[in-house]
């Protein structure tokens, strides 16, 4: 830096040695040129070299401004240059910064490769051990698969993966489990318990928790035996075909994703209590051998249970179905309960069979429910249920005593071509919407004692068999425009006038030629 202002200050001093030559020159020549041509004359000598002097300090005038005009340009072209000397030095380290960048991003690749290189021989290992033929081998190598998983984050899938193809393998006892089994068992299950608020793992410390975040779960024709799911964290589950030995537990189990059982197998108890289902769940063609339990249960997506044998009891009491559910040509051999259980779309159980109790006690169908000839072979009781939408019970075999009483329906059902072989009880049933019970057959008492209709009514084709009673004491139809075809009562009813109070009439006894004798009604005034 200092050579190079020693260099332009010898330069400065090149050019103004110039210019005072130029100016002395200069005026040199006009005093020459000028001063002579005054003569003798002593005032004109006096302004010859008043004018010599002029001409000189003018010169000298145009040389600083020379000198001026060359020191200005000699600046813009230094800070030209220095500004390309910037440049080019930005350049360059930009250059060396990527050069930096792509050593460290190859060095990083270098590393992972490394790494990655590592991680396959220690997978492929432990995954050889699985293949021995010593037990203590097989479980050497599920230890080193979890002790990667624990490391190395990346791998759990793969690590989850290679656990349920194992689990996947039929057993052939599955009264006995080998170790080996019950080790990945119990591990796979230790790694889904996600510690959540309300469970006993919600207190353990989130840095230690033993919990892996897993995309998938694919136990397909799996053999599990106790298997106990309780608090676990499901992702897209699929169970296809699984057979679940001993007791089963998914207590408070959240399934996240599409949970598939179809075709699968309980041959023990199985509790499914306050578990929470977040999308689509499929159940279909599923056998429970044992005792069923949805206590609390909650299925946000669409719900297939149809072609499913409940050999147990099964039990839905406070079940929630946000979702269509389906539970079409199921098959319950044992007590069902649905009590308090709240449906918000569609509930279809068409082509049902009930062979024990059935209790829908305070349901509530929000939507649909289709009950289109399901079977009940024994007790079904429908006490304080209400129904939002249309409510079809068209074709329904009821074998025993079936129990509608302080049922509320908000729109329009039906009974077509029912059959209640014992009582059929609607006393303080309310029906705002249509009614219908078209092809009804009664073999035992039907009462609608304290009954309410408020629209059209069809009981047209309504069959009483041998020995059946009709109680319709206190029932009431609210007043309307109606036609006489809007409200078809079954024989034996009547209305008195405009007070619409319904008043049974003893229907005749088919066996003997007999006048039927009518009973004084008990009226009441609405």
């Amino acid at each position: 830096m200092t050579e190079r202002k020693h260099a332009e200050w010898r330069r400065w001093r090149r050019w103004i040695a110039c210019a005072a030559a130029i100016v002395a020159g200069g005026g040199l020549i006009a005093f020459v040129v000028i001063v002579p041509q005054a003569g003798d004359d002593p005032a004109a000598r006096v302004a010859a070299i008043w004018t010599a002097s002029r001409v000189t300090s003018e010169l000298a005038g145009l040389v600083i401004i020379a000198l001026l005009i060359r020191n200005a340009w000699s600046q813009k072209q230094t800070l030209l240059l220095q500004r390309d000397l910037y440049r080019l030095q930005s350049e360059t380290l930009e250059l060396s910064r990527k050069e930096h960048e792509l050593q460290v991003r190859k060095d990083d690749l270098d590393r992972a490769e490394a790494r990655s290189q590592y991680l396959d021989e220690q997978f492929d290992q432990a995954v050889a051990k699985l293949g021995s033929d010593t037990v203590a081998a097989k479980i050497a190598g599920v230890k080193a698969l979890n002790r990667l998983g624990h490391e190395h984050p990346e791998l759990r899938d793969e690590i989850a993966e290679v656990w349920c193809a194992l689990l996947r393998t039929r057993v052939a006892d599955p009264t006995e489990q080998d170790d080996v089994r019950a080790l990945v068992q119990r591990l796979l299950l230790e790694h889904l318990r996600a510690p959540y608020e309300g469970t006993p793992t919600s207190t353990a410390d989130e840095a230690h928790t033993d919990y892996w975040t897993l995309r998938r779960i694919d136990l397909g024709g799996a053999d599990l035996i106790d298997a106990d799911f309780s608090d676990c964290l499901l992702p897209n589950w699929f169970a296809r075909q699984a057979r679940f030995h001993g007791t089963t537990r998914f207590a408070r189990a959240r399934f996240i994703g599409p949970a598939t059982f179809t075709n699968a197998q309980c041959t023990g108890p199985v509790d499914f209590t306050s578990a929470c289902f977040t999308d689509e769940c499929t159940m279909d063609s599923m056998r429970f051998a044992d005792s069923a339990d949805f206590t609390d249960a909650v299925f946000r997506g669409l719900l297939e249970c149809s072609s499913t044998t409940f050999a147990g009891p099964a039990v839905f009491t406070r079940a929630q179905f946000p979702h269509t559910a389906r539970f079409v040509k199921s098959r319950f051999l044992r007590a069902a309960h649905f009590g308090s259980s709240a449906w918000v779309f569609r509930a279809e159980f068409t082509l049902a069979e009930f062979e024990d109790y059935a209790g829908f006690d305070n349901a509530r169908f929000v939507d649909r429910a289709v009950f289109g000839r399901a079977v009940f072979g024994a007790a079904v009781s429908f006490e304080r249920a209400k129904f939002g939408r249309n409510a079809t019970f068209t074709g329904i075999e009821c074998r025993d005593t079936a129990s509608f009483n302080n049922a509320h329906f908000d729109e329009d059902v039906a009974f077509d071509d029912a059959q209640f072989a014992d009582t059929a009880g609607f006393r303080r049933t309310r029906f705002r919407g249509q009614v219908s019970y078209c092809g009804v057959r009664f073999d035992a008492l039907a009462a609608f004692g304290s009954a309410r209709f408020d629209g059209r009514v069809d009981f047209s084709s309504t069959r009483f068999g041998e020995g059946a009673g009709v109680d319709c004491t206190s029932a009431s139809a609210a007043p309307g425009d109606f036609l006489p075809s809007d409200r078809i009562w079954p024989p034996g009813w009547t209305t008195i006038d405009k007070v619409t109070v319904l008043l049974l009439i003893p229907i005749p006894d088919p066996r003997t030629d007999l006048a039927p004798v009518f009973q004084t009604p008990t009226t009441r005034t609405r």
